[in-house]
C-alpha cells in the first residue's frame, strides 16, 4: 500500500472487509476474507460442483466402509480416490480408474456420508504414473520392521489428519 492507511474497515459477523483509496492510481481497493468453511468447506454450492466434478464419488454404499486411497505426484501434493469398502483388493482398473480429488476436495465429499471415521480407511497408494515415491513406501538402511511400521503409521494417520481431522490442509499451509 505503499504506506497509505485503510480507509475503512468492517466486520459484520460473515466477514472481514477493508478498503483504501490509491488517489495516485485512481482507484479504490476492496478486499473481502471469507470464511475458512466458505473455501474450502462444504457450502452446498461448493458441493454441487463437487458431484458434477466427481459423480462416481457420491451415493456410494457405506455399508462395509469407504477406501480413500491417497497418492503424491510430487511430494507433499496428495490425490485421492474414493471407492466403497468391499473387503477385497481392488485391481489395477479400479485404482488407475480414480480421479484425483485434492483433499480439501476429499474432505467435502466424505462429509456428505452418515459414516463414522473408524469405517473411513485412508490406503496410500504407489500410483504408477507418478515418479515420486514417497517415504510411505520407503525402506531405509538400519531401519527395523517395527520403526518402518511405526513410520508407515504416522504417514497414515498424518493423512487421516487431513482428511478427517483437524489437520492443516495443503492450501491453508500456503
Amino acid at each position: 500500500m505503499d504506506g497509505l492507511e485503510i480507509g475503512k474497515s468492517h466486520y459484520d459477523s460473515d466477514y472481514w472487509g477493508y478498503s483504501f483509496e490509491m488517489p495516485d492510481r485512481d482507484v479504490t481497493v476492496t478486499a473481502r476474507f471469507y470464511t475458512k468453511a466458505e473455501i474450502w468447506g462444504t457450502e452446498r454450492e461448493d458441493l454441487a460442483a463437487l458431484k458434477e466434478k466427481f459423480p462416481a464419488y457420491f451415493g456410494l454404499s457405506a455399508s462395509k466402509g469407504l477406501e480413500v486411497y491417497v497418492w503424491e505426484i510430487v511430494p507433499e501434493h496428495y490425490s485421492c480416490g474414493l471407492l466403497p469398502g468391499t473387503n477385497r483388493e481392488k485391481t489395477p482398473e479400479e485404482l488407475m480408474g480414480l480421479e484425483a480429488a485434492t483433499i480439501d476436495e476429499m474432505r467435502a465429499i466424505l462429509s456428505t456420508y452418515d459414516i463414522a471415521k473408524e469405517d473411513v480407511f485412508v490406503i496410500p497408494w504407489q500410483n504408477p504414473v507418478s515418479s515420486h515415491i514417497p517415504e510411505f513406501w520407503i525402506v531405509w538402511e538400519d531401519e527395523t520392521p517395527a520403526e518402518t511400521e511405526k513410520r508407515r503409521q504416522a504417514y497414515v494417520d498424518r493423512l487421516r489428519d487431513l482428511l478427517l481431522g483437524d489437520g492443516e490442509s495443503e492450501e491453508e499451509k500456503n
